[in-house]
């Protein structure tokens, strides 16, 4: 049989592209939707294995589909709304193209399977006031994937706190480490730490995608929701001290020196159970976690 086609939106972002790598790696045949002008470093690695796509200004997103469209369609793409997005620019990217996405497979496919990748801030009042806009759009997605055609398999994946090598900068695991790594040793501002977290590996959030979608067939029309975590969460504090330590870093943690932000979710934690029961279990601890990026950290490597 050849290879099952997949498509994956948000292609060249941190959970897109490492996504399409682990795709790739188990044999599938990829193709990535990214934004006209997104930089493509995170997809250099694979660059002649995969097919990259971009939708022209006006391009409806039903040219994606032609000649045979997807298996499966995989909706990594979001914006949280940072770098002075409106309130119309995330209501579009977050609910208006990967509806009309999911509709277009529809057309092209008899069993549609379509895999959303949500966040734990999406449930009602789980969300930092600065991300309620954010929030609210993947809240009001996922209602509306609810009302896809009778037969489409729709799977939506919540995800904890994702980290790993090559994220953006201005994430909080990134930050943290560049601050802990620098030299001299700097002075770490921070707020208490006392929320808890589950913080889960990159390679283990791709690995949980990867068992959906070899799973396909096991899933009914409707939508299936997994939540995508350790299934343990850990204090803030506890896990910048532990990525101290890793880092072996003489930098000072000045905890409390931020203010805690007005409607910070003081607890997160998955329930992987159903995500288990697929044959799938993580394999990062935090300590191996921290341990790979600080290695490629300072080998340049992200």
């Amino acid at each position: 049989m050849p290879p099952s086609r997949v498509l994956v939106t948000g292609a060249a972002g941190f959970v897109g592209s490492a996504l399409c790598h682990a795709l790739i790696a188990a044999g599938y045949d990829v193709t990535g939707l990214v934004r006209l002008g997104s930089d493509l470093a995170r997809l250099r690695d694979d660059e002649g294995r995969m097919l990259v796509r971009a939708l022209a200004t006006g391009e409806p997103v039903a040219t994606l589909f032609e000649g045979g469209g997807f298996d499966t369609v995989i909706h990594a793409a979001t914006n949280y709304g940072r770098s002075g997005a409106t309130h119309a620019d995330l209501v579009h990217d977050n609910i208006v193209l990967p509806l009309a996405i999911s509709e277009a497979h529809e057309l092209s496919s008899d069993n549609a399977f379509f895999v959303n990748i949500d966040s734990f801030f999406s449930r009602l009042g789980r969300e930092s006031l600065h991300l309620r806009p954010y929030a609210t759009t993947k809240r009001q997605l996922r209602e509306w994937l609810e009302q896809r055609r009778a037969s489409s398999v729709t799977v939506n994946l919540r995800l904890e706190h994702v980290y790993g090598p090559g994220d953006s900068s201005e994430k909080f695991v990134p930050w943290l480490l560049s601050k802990l790594t620098a030299a001299p040793p700097v002075r770490v501002p921070l707020a208490e730490g006392l929320a808890e977290r589950d913080f889960i590996y990159i390679s283990d959030v791709t690995a949980a995608i990867l068992a959906v979608i070899q799973a396909a067939a096991r899933h009914r029309p409707g939508v299936t929701e997994y939540e995508v975590g350790m299934g343990q969460a850990m204090r803030v504090r506890d896990f910048v001290e532990l990525a101290l330590s890793i880092a072996d870093s003489s930098a000072a943690l000045d905890f409390g020196a931020l203010n805690v932000r007005d409607g910070e979710l003081p607890f997160s934690q998955a329930n992987n159970t159903e995500l288990r029961a697929l044959g799938w279990s993580p394999s990062h601890t935090p300590a191996q976690g921290l341990r790979k990026c600080v290695d490629s950290l300072r080998s340049g490597t992200t």
